[in-house]
Parts: C-alpha cells; sequence; structure tokens
C-alpha cells in the first residue's frame, strides 16, 4: 500500500513493517558478467563453456560434463542434453 509516497512491506517472518519510498531504487542487477546455469557461479572471461542448444542456458565445460554425466537434462528447459555438445 502507498501512502504519502512511501509503500509499506509487512517482512516475513520478523512481521517488521519495511518502509520503501515510491521511486526509489533498491538496487540494479549486473547483466555484464555471465553466470553457470548448472552451479550459478560466474563463468569468468576466457573459461571453457557450453550452451544448450535448445534455450541458450550457459554451463562451465566441467559443469556440462557433470550434468550429462547425472541428470542428462538441461536445469532451465528440461530437454535432453545427450545429443548436445
Amino acid at each position: 500500500m502507498a501512502v504519502g509516497g512511501f509503500i509499506y512491506l509487512c517482512d516475513f517472518p520478523t512481521d517488521e513493517l519495511l518502509r520503501i519510498r515510491v521511486g526509489e531504487s533498491l538496487g540494479m542487477w549486473d547483466w555484464s558478467t555471465a553466470s553457470c546455469d548448472a552451479c550459478l557461479l560466474d563463468i569468468e572471461d576466457g573459461a571453457e563453456v557450453s550452451k544448450c542448444g535448445n534455450c541458450g542456458a550457459v554451463f562451465h565445460a566441467d559443469c556440462f560434463r557433470n550434468l550429462k554425466s547425472t541428470k542428462s537434462v538441461c536445469p532451465r528447459c528440461r530437454v535432453s542434453l545427450d545429443e548436445q555438445e
């Protein structure tokens, strides 16, 4: 609910009332760094990567090999990784 230029939110589980100024930025996402869709860690520049041919998910090369040997599906789109390089 916005009252007097503020939004009031109830924080769970403490039930503390949070007050946020309308239009104020709480932070921004940094999309300049790619992250591995398997381990969720950042992918460093120049690192060997693999992509899902279906959805474009990006993985560290080791994470991709581990996914293929265990679950065999992309964690993002659930398509089989068995036939992808």
